[in-house]
């Protein structure tokens, strides 16, 4: 009778349990004194995250993991924005009674209320159609906003309620008419209700390899699984290899331009120059750059502010139009410069709100400036609508 050797008995048994353990993930975590530490991630708590070696470290004194191996995969075009600002890339999306049924890229498909979805952008962002999409965010109105490209990146916009979602169409009601919007023929939907996010209730920011930006009440990997979970509040959770994680930031959210102080300010006017330098200060105070209770930015014709951004910034979003008290304003232009350097600009030629999404990897200062574009700064005072870093 033949007898497998004991040696080859041991090696098999090392294949099979090699299958049924999750694969070993080296990471780094960047802690709240500045250091970092590497090694294999374990397990991921509510109150330590674990590492070989390493062993346990608290989540207080966690700001950072990202896995040392990490690869940015093709994204799905659809971008589904949660009222808690995250951002979610989807294949499909449609509706299931009141809840939207959202199905990522190689992740279990996620169903979120319909009442704590802000957007649905079918289109991929362009430079082109970027500032009217986001603009739309800041108009008024009742319902649901609906957007439509036309030729020229062109974006028209009407108001109704959407009744329901499928891959191929939106149902909308228009003045008591229901009407089948084929998607291929819109930008996006923006839904009715609150813009405002709620940063205290998701403190965590998950960033997958395809594009999605997770803003989550706690995040749990238990040990020997390959499986990241998420709590997405409002009851949702949602579960994604550990394979398509990019980042965990624990200081997650984002950081309003009006909480923090001006690197530098700049108040220019067409007044003339006064040898006081209390009316220099007293005309500054009145008339320069400002933050209003709504915490707006306000800055006038030939004057900017100017802020330091942290290097785990990743974006300047935000939306700016001309001031609702200004009647008859020249020609205006809206201007973004990231150490110096112009990235962004808009011409406002009417009251409509445009909207901007700057990048800030690898930037230490971000300004804020208005151009006047040479006919005078008579009524050029624009509104910066609650302008934000976001990490």
């Amino acid at each position: 009778m033949l007898t497998v050797p004991m040696r080859l008995i041991a090696c098999l048994l090392f294949v099979c349990t090699s299958f049924l353990t999750a694969p070993a993930t080296e990471v780094t975590l960047g802690t709240s004194d500045g250091g970092t530490r590497t090694g294999t991630l374990l397990s991921i708590g509510v109150v330590e995250v674990n590492l070989d070696p390493g062993g346990a470290v608290a989540v207080d004194d966690v700001e950072s993991l990202v896995p040392v191996q990490t690869e940015s995969r093709t994204g799905p075009t659809i971008r589904v924005t949660l009222r808690n600002g995250s951002e979610i890339a989807a294949q499909q999306v449609s509706t299931d009674d009141d809840q939207l049924v959202i199905q990522p890229r190689r992740q279990d498909d996620v169903r979120i209320p319909l009442t704590d979805v802000r957007s649905i952008r079918f289109r991929r962002a362009s430079p082109g159609t970027d500032p009217k999409w986001l603009g739309l965010f800041e108009s008024e109105g009742r319902g649901d906003l609906i957007a439509v490209r036309r030729e020229g990146d062109q974006i028209d916009s009407i108001r109704g309620i959407v009744l329901s979602i499928s891959p191929a169409a939106v149902k909308i009601d228009l003045d008591g008419s229901e009407v089948d919007a084929p998607v291929e023929k819109l930008e996006g939907i923006i839904l009715g209700g609150s813009a405002e996010p709620e940063p205290t209730s998701a403190p965590i920011r998950v960033v997958d390899a395809y594009g999605s930006t997770w803003l989550v009440r706690s995040v749990r990997l238990d040990d020997g699984d390959d499986q990241l979970s998420l709590d997405l509040g409002s009851g949702t959770s949602h579960r994604f290899p550990i394979d398509q994680l990019k980042r965990i930031d624990w200081a997650g959210g984002s950081t309003l331009l009006a909480t923090l102080e001006p690197a530098q300010r700049r108040f220019g006017s067409s007044l003339p120059e006064s040898s006081s330098a209390d009316v220099t200060a007293a005309l500054d105070a009145w008339l320069g750059p400002a933050v209003d209770q709504d915490q707006d930015l306000l800055i006038p014709a030939q004057s900017s502010l100017e802020y330091r951004v942290d290097p785990d910034v990743s974006r300047l979003v935000g939306t700016v139009r001309r001031h609702q008290q200004v009647l008859r304003g020249g020609r205006v232009k809206a201007k973004i410069l990231c150490d110096g350097q112009p990235v962004w600009e808009q011409e406002l030629t009417d009251s409509s709100a445009v909207g901007f999404d700057v990048p800030t990897a690898d930037v230490s200062r971000v300004q804020l400036l208005v151009d006047d574009m040479g006919d005078g700064d008579a009524g050029d005072l624009l509104r910066w609508v609650r302008p934000r870093l976001v990490k």
